[in-house]
């Protein structure tokens, strides 16, 4: 029995998406956690200057950063940036917030 629910718990990449679709929630933290993971030196320039797999892909690091700082400071998306955020976050859905969310469920 207890197999058949963790089965059910099983966290996709389809999980995330979803979550990111259907969450503002999500959206936010996604975004964070995507800024936590650059490096300092990244976070300040608003770029992506080291190949390590973590944070912004080039592409992404100077809206996801802005959008990022945006939070931080204690101010709200708008829908328009809300929809940004959201299409960034959902480019990590099957990698850095997919990895993210295994950990929490799995408590690792």
């Amino acid at each position: 029995m207890r197999r058949k629910k963790e089965a059910t718990m099983a966290i996709t990449d389809e999980t995330i998406a979803r979550a990111l679709k259907t969450s503002n929630k999500a959206v936010v933290k996604g975004i964070l956690h995507l800024f936590g993971w650059q490096t300092e030196d990244e976070r300040e320039s608003h770029d992506t200057r080291w190949k390590n797999d973590k944070g912004f892909r080039v592409n992404h690091a100077k809206r996801g950063s802005e959008l990022a700082e945006k939070i931080v400071k204690g101010e709200s998306l708008s829908m328009l940036e809300l929809a940004e955020a959201r299409e960034i976050c959902l480019c990590y859905s099957k990698t850095q917030l997919l990895d993210l969310a295994r950990s929490i469920h799995c408590g690792s």
